[in-house]
């Protein structure tokens, strides 16, 4: 039975990479849970899988836009916080801005991030240091 599971599992993962046109849309995917595990690291010292968690859980959440764009919201917000210069912070706002994303979506995924915090907190909490799994 574990044997018929398996092979299906690694068939429908062979026909989906066997996707081209999603290629690139993978890459986006990819980029954007990078920056928000960066972005994770660099606010706190939450552990490396703590933050590995929270860039799968909001993927897991969130539309490929909404991800995309909290992924391009952290990097703004990592620049400022980070010491970089208001030059730096506002050519990532002209990008962002720039790649077809609004303020009020921008504020929409703030607000579903909010909303949904304490929940990914207490997931992606099992997997520090001090909490016991």
């Amino acid at each position: 039975m574990n044997f018929k599971i398996i092979a299906t599992a690694l068939t429908a993962f062979a026909a989906i990479m066997s996707l081209p046109a999603q290629a690139q849309n993978y890459d986006a995917l990819r980029s954007a849970a990078v920056t928000i595990y960066e972005t994770c690291a660099f606010a706190s010292d939450t552990t490396s899988e703590a933050c590995a968690c929270v860039a799968g859980y909001y993927g897991g959440l969130m539309t490929d836009r909404q991800f995309d764009i909290a992924a391009r919201l952290a990097r703004i917000g990592m620049i400022a916080e980070g010491g970089g210069s208001e030059a730096a912070v506002n050519t990532e706002v002209q990008a962002y801005l720039a790649a077809g994303y609004t303020v009020d979506e921008g504020s929409a995924v703030e607000a579903l991030l909010i909303g949904d915090g304490l929940r990914g907190e207490v997931i992606c909490g099992a997997f520090e240091g001090n909490a016991s799994v």
